[in-house]
């Protein structure tokens, strides 16, 4: 008998597909009978979906191969791994309430849905968002909930794929975001931002939380929010510099760009960019944009990015985002 059983972080749903969370998730195949002696195997995820996307066979489908090869049978079980992120949204109700009688603390990644340059994915804000938050809430053992993957990106609309919200609707849906979650007793509830265009949206959610709060709930007033930008953290801000210069600009950086890579390596694009991209000035627009920087980028070079550079990011900068979390938390 062939027994296949994935550790696994918890899935994610982008575009409608479930996909697990890399690079820490693995398949291992035990087999009793591996001509003729009991052993495993184990193949990293991360590279049987990049066999699957460079081949256009499907994942199982190679497993059946494999259990066939041995003389085998596939028999399922999903199991979880230690260190684990807690998502909400794969919680039943009774493990949140047994989360708020230890901690009254949320992370909640928010992105955006906007084109990235020729080679950054539409994603790329989100992807971010929730890649960081994930791992950061592993590090400092915090409860993640959904990713808002639409923010404010009116500017961006003159470019195909991209999704805006009004800044005043990202202000009602981020205000009763937080304010769902303190009526259930969290009272902490930490941004991780993937998105400058969210900033002047979500901190006047937070005011308008505010002031909404102590008129439901009888502690309102403890309530507090913070908008945590990932791009701002002491260890992104040193990386930049070291792994790409001056040369990663403002919008499709190099090192966002680098850390949806190490999300979703299989699916790193390419293209021919101009030798040099437009600098960097005024926002206005999204027909003045669009005219400014007509590859979408700025001040970037992307071509730079890589997976190893995303990987690199996504530890440094979640550690610091785990840190500024867990002072969050206790500040006075």
């Amino acid at each position: 008998m062939l027994l296949i059983r994935r550790i696994w972080h918890p899935p994610t749903l982008h575009a409608g597909r479930v996909l697990p969370q890399e690079p820490r998730a693995a398949f291992v195949v035990q087999a009793s009978r591996l001509q003729g002696v009991g052993g495993s195997i184990c193949v990293h995820l991360r590279y049987l979906r990049f066999l699957r996307g460079r081949a256009g066979v499907d994942l199982v489908s190679r497993i059946s191969y494999l259990a066939g090869r041995v003389g085998g049978r596939i028999q399922r079980s999903y199991t979880e791994a230690e260190g684990e992120t807690m998502q909400l949204q794969l919680m039943s109700w009774p493990e949140v309430e047994r989360y708020l009688e230890e901690s009254v603390g949320v992370m909640v990644p928010i992105g955006a849905t906007e084109q990235h340059g020729p080679t950054g994915l539409i994603g790329t804000d989100a992807i971010c968002a929730e890649t960081l938050a994930r791992r950061a809430g592993e590090l400092a053992d915090a409860l993640v909930g959904p990713t808002l993957t639409i923010g404010m990106s009116e500017h961006h609309m003159r470019f195909p794929g991209s999704v805006t919200l009004r800044p005043t609707t990202l202000i009602s849906v981020v205000r009763d975001v937080i304010l769902a979650l303190a009526r259930h007793g969290f009272r902490r509830v930490f941004f991780v931002n993937g998105h400058g265009g969210n900033t002047a949206s979500i901190n006047a959610a937070f005011f308008e939380a505010y002031t909404e709060a102590p008129r439901l709930l009888a502690d309102g007033d403890d309530l507090r929010c913070l908008n945590s930008e990932w791009w701002s953290m002491p260890s992104a801000e040193r990386l930049s510099v070291e792994l790409f210069g001056d040369r990663d600009g403002d919008h499709a950086t190099a090192s966002e760009v680098s850390v949806a890579a190490a999300a979703y390596p299989e699916i790193v694009k390419t293209a021919q960019l101009a030798d040099e991209p437009a600098p960097t000035t005024r926002l206005f627009g999204p027909a003045d944009f669009r005219r400014r920087y007509p590859e979408g980028r700025m001040g970037s070079h992307p071509e730079l990015a890589s997976v190893e550079a995303g990987t690199r990011i996504t530890e440094a900068v979640a550690a610091d985002l785990a840190e500024e979390y867990k002072g969050f938390l206790t500040e006075e």
